[in-house]
């Protein structure tokens, strides 16, 4: 939820790498929990950019019209 606000393009894009860097670093990760973090975000993450397409596709309305 910290990276929720660096996300790329209208608040719909996927977090950026440089973020989950910084919020790493700032953490004091070590190098092989940073690596786990990277890869464990950008898995949620993906779930996450799925379940908001298929949230906002169901919310559009029928017949065309946007």
């Amino acid at each position: 939820m910290d990276l929720q606000g660096d996300r790329s393009g209208m608040g719909d894009g996927p977090v950026p790498w440089l973020a989950v860097e910084s919020y790493c670093r700032a953490n004091g990760f070590d190098d092989e929990l940073t690596d786990d973090c990277h890869y464990f975000v950008r898995e949620m993450d993906d779930e996450w950019l799925k379940w908001r397409k298929r949230k906002q596709d169901q919310d559009r309305p029928k017949g065309g019209k946007r």
